[in-house]
């Protein structure tokens, strides 16, 4: 497993769209080495997600990181081509943060459940129903499929005074 690089905000890849992981790229060892290599960065780095864009790869893949230290460990579960199904009118503002935006925090309101469908690393469909932080990570990492970062979500005010920041943190 290698520590990837993660591409910083305002990288113009962090909006390129990511496209759909293919039949033969979802039975390919690349796909899982990947998987290995998100999972190593985001233990790195301590985050709690990791979309594939973020370390450079326009593809319908993100991993979140699951700590069942009394069990297992930390591991992550990787969405492949994932799909939401649903989103609950009921709504949770709390401050998100962001591995492409390190030392970075905005009050975001999401959803606060949310109902997911992907494959998994085995190309098998699966289902998710999340609510709390897991629901808004799942929801975080959807929007960086579709080019999309948490400086989305604010004002470009604010958005000069998360350059400026960045730029003292040494991005």
């Amino acid at each position: 497993m290698s520590v990837l690089g993660i591409l910083r905000w305002p990288s113009d890849r962090l909006r390129d769209v990511s496209q759909p992981v293919t039949d033969e790229e979802l039975h390919g060892p690349e796909l899982r080495q990947l998987a290995l290599d998100m999972h190593a960065t985001m233990l790195d780095r301590k985050g709690a997600g990791l979309s594939a864009i973020q370390v450079g790869v326009a593809k319908r893949m993100f991993g979140v990181l699951q700590d069942d230290s009394l069990t297992q460990g930390p591991h992550s579960i990787f969405f492949i081509n994932p799909e939401i199904v649903s989103l609950s009118d009921e709504r949770e503002t709390k401050e998100e943060g962001c591995l492409s935006l390190p030392s970075i925090f905005v009050p975001l309101s999401r959803a606060k459940k949310v109902v997911l469908t992907a494959l998994d690393l085995d190309g098998r469909k699966f289902t998710t129903e999340a609510e709390g932080t897991y629901a808004r990570a799942l929801q975080h990492e959807m929007e960086h499929l579709d080019g999309k970062t948490i400086a989305d979500h604010v004002g470009s005010a604010q958005r000069d005074l998360m350059r400026s920041k960045l730029r003292k943190v040494g991005r």
